[in-house]
């Protein structure tokens, strides 16, 4: 038999042990430093006190009876190719096919002052760090008689705007609502925040619009008081940023980013854009779709970006694209007739129109 080594007990490590053990052709052996699979998802709900620890953990013991893997305990330190050995803190194990699934490392992008300060969550013992943290926070606001230190001790920053983050967001609005107030009456839980910061200056970036609108009803039944989401480039906004200024958006010339043209008021609204791929496609290239050679006649302006200002984020996704294929008076004539909606149009010559709800200047706001 073939020995076969598969070092981290994750998805990939757990999954490939099953599917090959059903083969009487190889050894398997499973290495990971703990001697459990867990469900990284729910770790959030692990590191609020939403639920235990065993309820998303399960022994690889237990997993491999009456299957031919087993499992050993240990943390790998160096792999020795060319002897066919791997040494763990445990001891050295040999083999004819090795398996490398660890999976990654928290990422903090270069920031040092997250990476001091911040809790990973990437292992139960980092979910459970947090959760102790939380909860001595929470009985230091509950013994202190200063107001400030209180929201100060009640006060989350969460690094990271992806799902894992908003999710953890809302977990501890909604228990800060529901639960921890009468756990901790003393802790005057109303006075302290929940930060959610992104290096993007944006939220579940991935999402679709009709997503991000959930997203953000969600975040604001859970007392979430301001925010702004990033939807593939779609934004949608709401309340005011943290030094309580408008959330704003920059409109410049793809070519030109650093030298925005415009400055447009989103705040509590949505704002979706769309680019004509044909747009500036020089007469003599005809590879992309709908592009022709025209051998006579006039050249035609065409749009080239439009972004539809709107308090609906499906909507103004739904009206982007098509207002390119209407030309810009027609497109523009069709926004006017709409309330609470704007746009801004700019044609293959960089020239800017907008409809009669938007002022652009270099502050435009919507009128």
């Amino acid at each position: 038999m073939k020995k076969v080594i598969i070092v981290g007990g994750g998805f990939a490590g757990l999954n490939l042990a099953k599917k090959i053990s059903k083969s009487d052709k190889f050894q398997i052996t499973l290495v990971d430093k703990n001697n459990y699979h867990f469900f990284p998802p729910l770790l959030y709900q692990v590191g609020t006190a939403f639920i235990e620890p065993s309820n998303i953990s399960y022994p690889f013991r237990k997993l491999f009876q009456g299957r031919n893997i087993r499992y050993y305990m240990g943390s790998l330190v160096e792999v020795v190719a060319e002897q066919k050995t791997i040494i763990t803190d445990n001891g050295t194990l040999e083999y004819d096919y090795l398996v490398l699934a660890m999976g990654t490392e928290t990422n903090f992008f270069g920031n040092e002052q997250i990476a001091k300060n911040a809790f990973p969550m990437k292992t139960l013992d980092e979910a459970l760090s947090m959760r102790n943290h939380i909860l001595m926070q929470l009985e230091k606001a509950t013994r202190t008689t200063d107001l400030k230190e209180k929201s100060q001790l009640a006060n989350i920053v969460i690094a990271g705007g992806g799902p894992t983050g908003v999710e953890l967001a809302g977990m501890i609005a909604e228990m800060s609502r529901n639960l921890l107030h009468k756990d901790y009456p003393g802790a005057n839980l109303n006075h302290g925040k929940i930060y959610l910061i992104d290096g993007l200056n944006s939220l579940l970036a991935p999402m679709s619009a009709k997503s991000q609108e959930e997203a953000k009803n969600v975040l604001q039944m859970l007392d979430v008081s301001s925010g702004v989401i990033n939807a593939g480039g779609d934004l949608l906004t709401w309340g005011l940023q943290p030094d309580n200024e408008p959330w704003t958006v920059a409109a410049a010339d793809p070519e030109q980013e650093n030298h925005p043209y415009a400055h447009v008021n989103i705040s509590n609204m949505a704002m979706a854009s769309a680019v004509n791929i044909n747009a500036g496609t020089p007469a003599n290239h005809t590879s992309f779709p709908g592009a022709i050679n025209p051998k006579h006649g006039f050249k035609v302006s065409a749009i080239q970006s439009v972004s539809i200002i709107g308090p609906s984020a499906e909507f103004a996704d739904a009206m982007a694209t098509p207002l390119i294929n209407m030309g810009i008076n027609a497109g523009i004539y069709l926004i006017n007739q709409l309330n609470q909606v704007a746009c801004v149009v700019t044609d293959d010559n960089n020239r800017v129109y907008t409809s009669k709800h938007i002022a652009v200047s270099q502050q435009p706001v919507l009128v």
